[in-house]
């Protein structure tokens, strides 16, 4: 146990992230490449092992350095063999960034704070040119410089799974629309869920006042075998 936001939830409740963490449970095969932005303690992650199994593997990026610290022990503790960690914040390019140091730990972001830590581009980050059959980002607002710096990795991505808000995206000065357009852009549909095995289709000029989670695909066909979830009109 660590003095950690999710892991204080999770102690008074082991089931309070199931439903969050229904997706990747459906989604993800063993085999499976895939690469995680915004790990914080490791929750996801460790699902995400789990699912893929040995022959999959997993590249996991944290940028505060207590919580990556936390991340580490998680991994450690559960005896995890198939992620790599890295410890660095997601941009648009490589140098150094602030970070917040907040009580809330997962809810610290780039440029709000005191803290500095290395930033670098997806691209350079996980150096792997193959099927990646999921990106996740959620990183309170950053999505789009981590989707920008990610051109050539994107290429071989099969669904994005991300976060969407409006308010937090104003802090970078960005709009819901110009992330979207953006994931468009680089091959994928895009898709919410209304609620785990439905999918709804939707475009870029898709507007909430939510923060929500929403999915990129390349091939529906695909998702739709390994997840069996339906597609609502």
């Amino acid at each position: 146990f660590h003095s950690a936001n999710l892991a204080e939830q999770l102690w008074l409740n082991p089931n309070a992230r199931d439903e969050a963490l229904a997706f990747f449970r459906a989604y993800l095969k063993p085999g499976d490449k895939v690469v995680d932005v915004g790990a914080n303690i490791g929750d996801t992650v460790l699902t995400v092992s789990e699912q893929i199994g040995p022959s999959g593997h997993a590249w996991t990026i944290e940028p505060h350095p207590r919580t990556f610290g936390f991340l580490q022990d998680n991994l450690a503790l559960n005896k995890v063999e198939n992620v790599t960690a890295i410890n660095s914040a997601v941009g648009v390019s490589t140098g150094k960034v602030s970070f917040s140091d907040n009580r809330r730990d997962d809810m610290n972001r780039v440029g709000s704070g005191e803290l500095e830590v290395p930033v670098s581009t997806l691209d350079d980050l996980v150096d792997y040119r193959a099927p990646i059959a999921l990106l996740k980002v959620d990183v309170e607002g950053y999505e789009r410089p981590v989707i920008e710096g990610a051109k050539s990795l994107l290429s071989h991505v099969q669904c994005i799974h991300f976060e969407i808000s409006q308010t937090h995206f104003g802090w970078f000065g960005y709009q819901v629309r110009d992330l979207l357009q953006l994931i468009e852009s680089a091959g994928f549909a895009l898709f919410r869920i209304p609620e785990n095995g439905r999918i709804e289709s939707i475009n870029a000029d898709y507007e909430t006042s939510a923060v929500e989670n929403l999915v990129g695909i390349k091939d529906f066909d695909d998702f739709r075998q390994r997840t069996g979830w339906i597609l609502c009109d």
